[in-house]
């Protein structure tokens, strides 16, 4: 959440901001109101001498007086004394301990990004699009079975920053159960390190929702990989336009992969392309749609 000509002082520390007015600015309580639930908020932070500086996503919490407060819940960018440091897919990032009399802003960033929910087919999926985004490189189509015992790895490209609080699919009939991960993406193109395990749930009829805790992801392309103990019917991903994200080398861009596994071990960590099988732009129906949902500042 944003507001224009916010400023306040902090009380410093590497924590919790408690926050007081500054003369000619608006205050946190003129925007966003003394009461109500906590929301995020990006922040900017800025040492009285200007040697440090901080951006991030921070939790607001509303209250008369000067007793609102900003909890700095995600730093993503620091500056001290010169030297920049900023968040690499997911990685914690140490907040600065700033001296008492900071100042605290709110503001975009390049950190934010663009909030950006990309296009799917409204027949098919409208029932889930309202839970989870999924990558615009891909729509979903239809619903047919996978396979027990293959490992499913879509690309997939995250253009919002913010904490990943639901991780899913949608099932047109329930069966067995599903694991599921989100790696990295290297600099080739490559499945990455993982990320993040969601761990294993049932498969429902219906949307099919993780819970993750903790999750933050910056903007950029991530693989999902996910492996299912049976065969449930699930909506499935077609090529929706040109990328060369994912290419095995053959004469056309790869958009999904699978490849032979095993349930009760899991998903590989490594997981390596060339090992696997690589549907092209022109076959559709293989692979499982898998979204995010993402608290966006």
């Amino acid at each position: 959440m944003l507001g224009n000509f916010i400023k306040a002082t902090g009380t410093g520390g590497t924590g919790t901001q408690t926050l007081t007015s500054v003369s000619n600015f608006a205050n946190f309580n003129d925007v966003f109101g003394t009461s109500g639930a906590a929301r995020y908020v990006s922040y900017v932070m800025e040492s009285a001498d200007q040697s440090m500086r901080e951006t991030g996503v921070g939790l607001f919490t509303p209250n008369t007086g000067n007793t609102a407060t900003v909890a700095r819940t995600k730093p993503l960018t620091t500056l001290s004394s010169g030297t920049l440091v900023k968040t690499n897919s997911g990685a914690v990032l140490s907040p600065l301990n700033f001296a008492a009399g900071c100042f605290v802003t709110i503001a975009a960033t390049a950190d934010n990004g663009v909030g950006f929910m990309p296009f799917s087919n409204t027949t098919t999926m409208g029932v889930e699009s309202s839970s989870v985004v999924y990558s615009p490189h891909c729509t979903g189509f239809g619903g047919g079975a996978t396979t027990a015992d293959r490992e499913y790895w879509q690309p997939y490209l995250h253009l919002q920053v913010g904490e990943i609080v639901a991780a899913g699919f949608y099932s047109g009939g329930g069966g067995g159960n599903v694991k599921a991960a989100i790696h990295g993406h290297t600099s080739t193109g490559a499945i990455g390190n993982q990320l993040y395990d969601f761990g294993a749930m049932p498969c429902a009829s219906g949307m099919n929702l993780f819970a993750p805790s903790g999750l933050w992801l910056p903007l950029g392309w991530y693989w999902i990989g996910k492996i299912f103990s049976s065969n449930p019917s699930c909506r499935l991903t077609t090529a929706m336009s040109p990328t060369w994200v994912g290419n095995a080398g053959g004469a056309y861009p790869a958009f999904q992969f699978y490849r032979s596994g095993n349930y009760t071990t899991g998903l590989t960590n490594p997981a390596t392309l060339t090992s696997m099988t690589a549907v092209y732009t022109t076959q559709s129906g293989v692979c499982p749609s898998f979204g995010l949902r993402c608290v966006n500042p």
